[in-house]
């Protein structure tokens, strides 16, 4: 037996996803409801099923954060990372933090090895 996620967010695949549902219970296997169908599209259905998982900041969380980067690259680097960030969309934004965070490691073990 095995566990088989099933999700749709288009209310017009019900009839498709039920059927998926009667022969996978009919195989003896385990049905996991993960997204409920609806009309919502895959982002918003996504976003609103991860809501709960999300901590709101703790008053005053965003501005430890800020002096604590200002204070670890001093403030004019700071300001120019803060500048290029508010000029970047979410997608530019995130390929950026994936392109530093693949690069630094590298670069730290670089400068670790003799």
């Amino acid at each position: 037996m095995a566990r088989v996620y099933v999700s749709s967010t288009i209310a017009d695949l019900e009839a498709e996803r039920q059927a998926v549902i009667d022969w996978l219970v009919a195989a003896q296997h385990q049905v996991v409801h993960s997204y409920r169908p609806s009309s919502d599209t895959v982002r918003d259905g996504c976003l609103a099923a991860a809501e709960p998982y999300f901590a709101k900041e703790p008053p005053g969380f965003t501005r430890l954060i800020t002096s604590s980067v200002t204070a670890s690259l001093g403030e004019e680097h700071a300001r120019e990372l803060r500048a290029r960030g508010a000029d970047m969309d979410w997608d530019q934004a995130l390929a950026y933090t994936l392109a530093q965070a693949t690069q630094a490691p590298a670069e730290l073990q670089s400068q670790t090895q003799p």
